[in-house]
């Protein structure tokens, strides 16, 4: 097992840590929101692997699209659609986590609990997290695996998870990579307020596990749905 990691949430510390970032609630809400529009805009024509594909293209496309427009960079090298922070010390990517996405103890037990990438990664994917936990001067790529530029760069993911009517999501660092290929520890993890995806949408106040609530309670922090053309 790797390092201790760091666990930032509720909605005060989650806003300033973002703002250490350049990033706000708002914006990955929104790209989340949009991916999650594509998604129910599939049918039982579509191929059964679209909706997750589409939900995972439209984030990244709105991410992006929000992102440029301060002055951050699409990167795709190495496969891995990213987005970079105007001084490149940081990247964003979006993925799809497990069931223990958006939850730092189990709703049952209490226990502490660590979200997995629900889909194996390749091997950039591999490469980044290897470099998130080295310190650029001794970081040493394999050349024959794959070609990884700027050492000092930090690649966080967007890990989001749909749950009926709402999404859990957080924006974390990946530390470690599992034999079967799936992300399963963190350095950081940003505990993002769940969002509604019922008409009127919000965010949803993140419930104790004691609650026995999986939903959380809404709040009044409206995120705009895009409506199907």
């Amino acid at each position: 097992m790797g390092q201790k990691t760091a666990i930032h949430q509720g909605l005060i510390e989650v806003t300033d840590k973002l703002a250490t970032m350049g990033l706000t609630v708002k914006i990955l809400n929104d790209a989340i929101v949009a991916g999650e529009a594509a998604r129910d805009m599939c049918t039982a024509n579509d191929p059964q692997t679209a909706g997750g594909y589409d939900a995972w293209a439209r984030a990244t496309k709105s991410l992006r699209e929000q992102l440029t427009a301060d002055g951050w960079k699409r990167n795709d090298e190495g496969g891995l659609p990213v987005v970079v922070s105007p001084s490149g010390d940081l990247a964003v990517t979006v993925a799809t986590g497990d069931e223990n996405t958006g939850w730092t103890v189990d709703r049952n037990t209490g226990l502490p609990v660590s979200p997995r990438t629900k889909y194996a990664k390749g091997a950039t994917t591999i490469a980044l997290v290897t470099r998130n936990r080295m310190q650029p001067d001794f970081w040493e790529p394999d050349q024959e695996q794959v070609k990884v530029p700027d050492p000092a760069r930090k690649t966080w993911f967007l890990l989001r998870i749909r749950d009926g009517e709402s999404v859990r999501a957080e924006l974390s660092l990946p530390a470690a990579v599992g034999d079967d290929g799936h992300v399963e520890e963190w350095l950081d993890r940003i505990i993002l307020p769940p969002i509604s995806l019922k008409p009127g949408g919000g965010i949803l106040e993140q419930p104790s596990p004691e609650s026995g609530d999986d939903r959380g309670i809404e709040i009044d922090v409206p995120v705009r749905r895009r409506s199907r053309q």
